[in-house]
């Protein structure tokens, strides 16, 4: 266990997307040897010796076992130097995995598991997913592809891994975290990311399981894809779901660092994600990783950029509005799992919904920063709907949509005599990209494209 005071914040070492490839080994050593030697430097100039290391997924190349003896290696080089005595590592299990597209041997995927998965596309069900996995045979031969992944997590840790997604408990610093590691590429068998699926009985078994409800100081949940890689029937709900009972996702794949806070209504539902970036990828990425710090009192969450430039890794300053290569968010306290709360029985056809939490006039409104670089344009639901302008039957525009005024936006919806609170749009809130302070709605977009 750590020797650090008890009072010191949670520290988290965030790598993704090594990578490890015999056939890459030739390019990806000298940068791999250096980022090990900058972590280990870093930590001791800086004091940010990690309490945890989080690899959201991609550690291999092609999920062969070769590829994996490379990682071993190289975390086995970097292990001793995690902390300030090398006598006394980091134990084995502070280091939490989650598998990728490319820690799948797609070479295993037999045509039974490609006909399964073609059979829970069409039926676009939740039932039908839970079915499959119910069955041994069926679930076995969907996870084959994940053979050497599970062989080398289960090495490291001494212990045999059965499921690709996990949960646990821990605590450090007399804080309590709940970690939900998911499996977002139990079904990816090639490039093509956008009919992927994590499924309602995965989530039930990790962010919604009984350890993390209640008395947790920190939910946190790491995943590989980003939400536009899972089939729209189930991307909807595990977005939601996530957004609301975590406080922190952190997640890799798409080879570039970002940060997003979600705030809702309810502030106890504000939600961080953040994407590492990738360690290696060749020469066309921004090799990238990052710390993150979570603080107690007062409640926040604190990045370290750094990335590889030029033949170097170093502090990354280019982040906008991080010319120290640091952003902070602040959170409200903790208040443990938040439930949705009982959507009302409309008696009628128009009824104000004051059941959202922290919405007790039906009402909702975000602060915003004033804009860095001119007028942000903000769609109303949808990427290319308009902001409704002015007409005769509505002159002050306020039938639908997002209206802005004085830096401050609201949804409104519906006939002016009684605006409609029972949109959907009300409860994700607002995206907000963090640190430009620039929003966007929450909801999936399929512009960025995956590698």
């Amino acid at each position: 266990m750590t020797t650090t005071p008890a009072d010191s914040p949670i520290r988290i070492l965030h790598l993704s997307d090594f990578h490890f490839s015999t056939r890459s080994q030739w390019d990806a050593d000298p940068i791999l040897r250096a980022l090990a030697g900058f972590i280990a430097a870093d930590a001791a100039e800086n004091a940010l010796y990690p309490d945890l290391v989080i690899i959201t997924g991609d550690l291999a190349q092609s999920g062969k076992r070769n590829e994996y003896a490379l990682a071993r290696q190289w975390l086995e080089d970097l292990w001793p130097h995690l902390t300030r005595d090398p006598a006394t590592p980091l134990p084995s299990d502070r280091l939490l995995l989650v598998p990728g597209n490319h820690d799948v041997d797609w070479n295993l995927i037999e045509p039974g598991a490609r006909d399964a998965h073609q059979a829970l596309l069409a039926a676009k069900t939740q039932d039908a997913v839970t079915d499959r996995l119910k069955s041994k045979d069926t679930r076995e031969l969907l996870f084959k592809r994940h053979a050497a992944y599970l062989r080398f997590h289960g090495d490291w840790l001494k212990q045999r891994q059965s499921l690709p997604w996990w949960q646990r408990r821990i605590r450090l610093h007399n804080q309590d975290l709940h970690v939900a590691g998911l499996d977002s590429a139990w079904l990816a068998g090639g490039d093509d990311d956008s009919r992927l699926l994590l499924g309602t009985s995965q989530i039930n078994q990790t962010v919604l399981h009984p350890k993390g409800e209640g008395g947790c100081d920190w939910r946190i949940a790491l995943l590989h894809h980003p939400w536009a890689s899972l089939a729209e029937f189930d991307r909807n709900d595990a977005q939601r779901t996530l957004h609301r009972h975590r406080d922190l996702i952190l997640r890799g794949h798409l080879h570039e660092p970002d940060l997003f806070r979600i705030v809702p209504a309810d502030p106890r539902r504000s939600c961080i994600e953040a994407a590492a970036g990738c360690c290696y990828s060749g020469k066309p990425y921004p090799n990238a990783f990052q710390w993150v710090e979570l603080h107690r009192d007062p409640r926040r969450v604190l990045f370290h950029f750094r990335c590889w430039n030029q033949g170097d890794w170093q502090v990354d300053r280019n982040q906008p509005g991080c010319p120290e290569g640091t952003h902070t968010i602040d959170l409200p306290a903790a208040a443990g799992a938040v439930r949705s709360s009982p959507h009302p029985t409309r008696k009628a056809d128009r009824q104000v919904d004051t059941h959202l939490p922290e919405c007790p006039e039906g009402t909702h409104t975000v602060d915003l920063p004033a804009p860095a670089d001119g007028p942000v344009q903000m769609p109303a639901r949808h990427d290319t709907a308009p902001v409704p302008k002015p007409s005769a039957a509505s002159p002050d525009g306020i039938n639908s949509g997002l209206h802005m005024h004085r830096g401050r936006c609201r949804f409104r919806d519906g006939p002016r005599q009684d605006p409609d609170r029972h949109h959907p749009g009300l409860q994700p809130g607002l995206l907000l990209r963090a640190p430009t302070g620039r929003s966007r709605p929450a909801y999936p977009t399929r512009r960025q494209r995956p590698r």
